[in-house]
């Protein structure tokens, strides 16, 4: 009788663990793809098991554009590759179904430059729609006032200080979403000089949660 009832109980447990094996292995992911060449080295994100198959390809178009528009925007061929080398890794910054927010940082290098460009890029989609987010579609209201203001308050603090006076945020900001805050940036140039980098500033969802469009961003 009593190895009756561990065998069920080893039959149960093993049905559980591939219960589980199995919902892990339809579950939406991301997996990571690299191109390298000899002037050319870019690590790109994909999305798997999505229920709709043209809805992850579309998906998986954007990253995939989004990872080469600068190659392709500095027309970046074949016949080029002793004149250009081009780096890029990401980082998935926040993935909480069914948003997705990617962050990439590149570097490219042409013939006679002293030292390479540095660029950070960015896209925040949802993957139940295939919808690829700018920052007004997360936000209602006076949005533009309320980022301006927190944002002026962190480079207040700033060490250095900025190159120049903070003019506010573009109609196209670039950003991104943490698990924690919206991350608001700008290329290194406009109010930092190449050795610190690009401007990252942080803004805790906490701060601005009465004027998020939707509890998914934050969630």
């Amino acid at each position: 009788m009593r190895r009756t009832k561990i065998l069920i109980a080893l039959i149960i447990l093993l049905s559980c663990i591939l219960v589980y094996k199995s919902f892990l292995g339809n579950q939406e992911k991301i997996i990571n793809k690299n191109i390298k060449t000899v002037n050319l080295d870019v690590k790109y994100p994909q999305t798997a098991n999505l229920k709709d198959k043209a809805l992850q390809k579309q998906i998986n178009d954007f990253l995939y554009a989004k990872a080469f528009e600068h190659i392709k925007a500095q027309k970046f061929t074949k016949d080029e590759e002793k004149t250009i080398s081009y780096f890029a890794i990401y980082e998935v910054a926040k993935f909480t179904s069914p948003l997705l927010s990617v962050k990439f940082d590149e570097s490219f290098m042409f013939k006679h430059m002293a030292h390479p460009n540095n660029a950070v890029k960015s896209i925040t989609l949802n993957l139940k729609t295939g919808k690829v987010y700018s920052l007004k579609d997360l936000f209602k209201g006076d949005f533009e006032k309320r980022l301006n203001q927190l944002i002026k308050e962190e480079v207040a603090k700033r060490e250095p200080p900025l190159l120049t006076p903070f003019k506010g945020i573009d109609k196209d900001q670039e950003f991104y979403l943490t698990k924690d805050s919206l991350v608001i940036y700008f290329q290194e140039y406009l109010y930092t000089c190449h050795a610190e980098g690009p401007l990252f500033i942080y803004i805790p969802y906490s701060s601005i949660k009465d004027i998020l469009r939707s509890s998914e961003i934050s969630g």
